[in-house]
């Protein structure tokens, strides 16, 4: 997912930051949702450990700092390759191993909304 973020001129804040940095992050926004957080307003009134865990770090980034970033990428235009480079990844978690890795294994998710939850992934092809 690295690959996907934008390359920034050395003089603004974030060509000053180290990979690390920018990576944690892209986790903070990736995991908002393992922390029980549905939008980076969300942050301004959370307190928990589980970010700053998934992210690698003794604290979970703040608001303004996340919305910051988030901005730069929208500015940069990133939004397309990021949606792609979670594709990727999410295939790549969700795809067994084969005997043929040239072959591309596709799925479905069907989510039914119902008394009792039900998910079901389903392999075609």
């Amino acid at each position: 997912m690295q690959e996907a973020l934008p390359v920034a001129a050395p003089s603004t804040r974030f060509g000053r930051m180290a990979q690390r940095t920018l990576c944690a992050l892209l986790l903070t926004l990736l995991f908002l949702p393992v922390a029980g957080l549905r939008r980076t307003w969300d942050l301004r009134s959370y307190s928990g450990d589980a970010l700053a865990l998934l992210t690698g770090r003794g604290w979970a980034y703040g608001y303004r700092h996340v919305e910051r970033f988030l901005a730069w990428l929208a500015h940069a235009g990133a939004a397309d390759r990021f949606t792609n480079a979670l594709a990727r990844w999410t295939t790549q978690l969700w795809q067994p191993a084969s005997s043929n890795p040239a072959a591309p294994a596709y799925y479905y998710i069907m989510v039914t909304a119902s008394r009792s939850s039900a998910m079901t992934v389903s392999r075609v092809g």
